[in-house]
């Protein structure tokens, strides 16, 4: 809930986050997958608006909407969360809230007897108009939410409850299929087309507390560093590099990743400001191990005179 002003008063909206719109249009693609062709459906209420809105946004083109009464009343701006109209003895001071339309338009809140009632009517009546449509048969799609660092969250306060959802399971239309119910009191569900994949860092410290729900619910898929996208002399670089790692009784959660080099063509700088320091931190800041392992690779790697830092000055 986040605070917001509809017509000079203080109130407080619902606001959706980033997992719920996915998981909204994951759905509905899902739903509209399993429709037959033929069946008279509802468009995403996101879609019909940013329709409804586009003469505004692209062309600045104000949009009337006639009353029950017949006069109109005109859009002549609108915003992330409201849009705002002219009545038609010109006074302007008017918002209509995003939130509230969309409700309107989703069936889940009727239109509130007060004194806006004759503007949100007649606007949600064209709204769910333009929404009905004949569908075709629509393809079933994937959506994926990309979570990076995912081990860095506490994932119990992240997911909440969600988390049993994520389950294949407990996907919509599966065995055991769970629907909970939201604080505004809207039923929720994950749809089996919608994919979640968490990146994280072996060498991170953080991921030994990795909650064991989360564990239990992915796929943990390791990825080594691949030097076959890097071109020479990076390639082979990076395979003696990584081989001296590990010849020094390192574990491979340690070793150096490719994206390091990737698109680089001055190696020393590669080097100096971003795997060495990396390498001072995995052997707690030893020098001479560092610069054993370097010359082990093939670098060559002096201590600065004055600081002690170990410098590259040449790659091949």
């Amino acid at each position: 809930m986040k605070p917001a002003t509809d017509g000079g008063d203080l109130k407080f909206e619902q606001r959706y986050g980033i997992f719920y719109q996915i998981a909204k249009r994951a759905r509905d693609n899902y739903s509209a997958s399993q429709i037959s062709k033929g069946i008279p459906t509802v468009r995403p209420f996101q879609v019909v608006f940013d329709e409804f809105m586009q003469p505004l946004v692209d062309a600045d083109q104000e949009i009337c909407v006639k009353m029950a009464s017949g006069v109109e009343f005109v859009v002549y701006d609108v915003s992330e969360r409201s849009i705002s109209f002219r009545k038609a003895n010109g006074s302007t001071l008017h918002t209509l809230s995003i939130t509230t339309l969309r409700e309107i338009y989703e069936g889940t809140q009727e239109i509130r007897p007060n004194g806006l009632r004759p503007y949100y009517q007649p606007l949600s009546e064209q709204l769910a108009k333009l929404g009905q449509q004949i569908t075709q048969k629509v393809a079933l799609k994937n959506y994926v939410l990309i979570i990076d660092e995912i081990n860095r969250a506490n994932m119990s306060r992240v997911f909440g409850e969600l988390i049993t959802l994520l389950e294949d399971d407990k996907r919509l239309d599966e065995p055991n299929e769970l629907t909970i119910t939201l604080p505004s009191g809207e039923p929720f569900s994950i749809p089996p087309n919608l994919y979640l994949i968490g990146t994280m860092n072996t060498a991170d410290k953080s991921l030994a507390l990795l909650d064991i729900a989360l564990r239990r619910r992915f796929e943990f898929i390791y990825q080594k560093p691949d030097s076959n996208l890097l071109q020479s002399p990076a390639r082979e670089i990076l395979d003696r590099l990584n081989s001296a790692i590990r010849a020094n009784h390192k574990s491979a959660d340690f070793l150096i990743g490719h994206a390091y080099f990737i698109g680089k063509s001055d190696l020393a700088s590669v080097f100096n400001n971003r795997v060495i320091p990396l390498l001072m931190e995995y052997f707690n800041g030893n020098t001479k191990t560092v610069a054993k392992l370097l010359g082990e690779a093939g670098i060559t790697a002096n201590p600065d005179e004055i600081t002690d830092q170990l410098l590259v000055s040449y790659v091949e």
